[in-house]
């Protein structure tokens, strides 16, 4: 993405007050994330022990209600 791109017109939701207030909620649960850059600004990789290299992964996770019995 351009600098461009990302401050056109088109982009939505750019302040908090943009935000439309709906009746759900929605979740991404991750298994990782991983940076963007690294020791400088731009152009670096994040360090070895930061990236999350290519492979098959797997997770679970459970949702329990906090609601007592």
């Amino acid at each position: 993405m351009s600098l461009k791109e990302d401050d056109s017109e088109q982009k939505d939701q750019r302040h908090i007050t943009d935000l439309v207030i709906r009746d759900f909620i929605e979740w991404h649960i991750d298994l990782g994330q991983m940076g963007v850059g690294g020791d400088n600004s731009w152009g670096r990789k994040p360090l070895d022990k930061y990236l999350i290299l290519p492979g098959e992964y797997r997770y679970e996770f459970e949702i329990s209600p906090l609601i007592p019995d």
